[in-house]
């Protein structure tokens, strides 16, 4: 994966001997892996410089994320037991290791203890750089997703608002985001009138009247505010 490999060169050139990714935006971005509802049990991938990585992960997650070189534990098993193992295949028990920066803390409790020879430094330290750097195809991708909001917008605007209530504008615009794209990242805000003052609205019963504000934000891929 090109991403991967962008991440490993960033790694050496910093010196880093290796990183720790929770589930997280940084996971889906060097992964494509988004698993859901793992707050309490411990899924990590643990990556070391030379490009060796292993996924510790909940058994009840063996048959939805795929990778190479998996680890999957029972509630019968400790993980950090299995998590010392993997430090120690990959010669991770020493030197600057990168962490995921939102890990839940009863995590990186235990994790410290394992690496109580290395220094620990966040993780976006790297990624954020490494995620500013747009390749030909991200920047299509955002062109698409620019486009594909563009295309929402005008076709809403383009129906009779005038009467409709602000919930059936903002369950038409999320119809139209889940036809063209896959899906919304937040419910569609619809404010008019009065309510346009507020920036976070949660769209109401309230009718568009002729001569209202009407605010329009929705979100996918892509953010459009107008």
């Amino acid at each position: 994966m090109d991403r991967m490999k962008k991440f490993l060169e960033f790694l050496r050139e910093d010196d880093y001997d290796g990183a720790l990714i929770t589930p997280s935006s940084n996971l889906y971005y060097l992964t494509g892996m988004a698993p859901q509802a793992t707050e309490e049990r411990l899924f990590l991938l643990v990556v070391n410089k030379e490009g060796e990585s292993v996924l510790i992960a909940p058994k009840l997650y063996e048959n939805e994320v795929e990778w190479e070189n998996s680890v999957f534990w029972s509630d019968e098993e400790n993980p950090y037991e299995i998590l010392e193992r993997v430090l120690a295949s990959l010669n991770l028990k020493g030197g600057k290791i990168l962490v995921e920066d939102t890990m839940r803390a009863s995590f990186l409790i235990h994790i410290e203890r394992l690496l109580e020879d290395c220094t620990l430094y966040p993780l976006s330290g790297i990624t954020r750089e490494l995620r500013m750097r747009k390749d030909e195809k991200e920047l299509s991708l955002m062109k698409k997703a620019a486009e594909i909001a563009d295309k929402v917008f005008y076709e809403i605007i383009s129906r009779e608002l005038i009467g409709k209530g602000e919930k059936q504008v903002a369950l038409e615009i999320e119809f139209l985001i889940r036809e063209l794209a896959d899906g919304v990242s937040f419910s569609p805000i619809v404010a008019s009138g009065e309510n346009a003052a507020n920036p976070h609205h949660t769209p109401g019963n309230r009718k568009i009247r002729p001569g209202d504000f009407v605010i329009l934000d929705f979100l996918f891929n892509s953010s459009l505010s107008l």
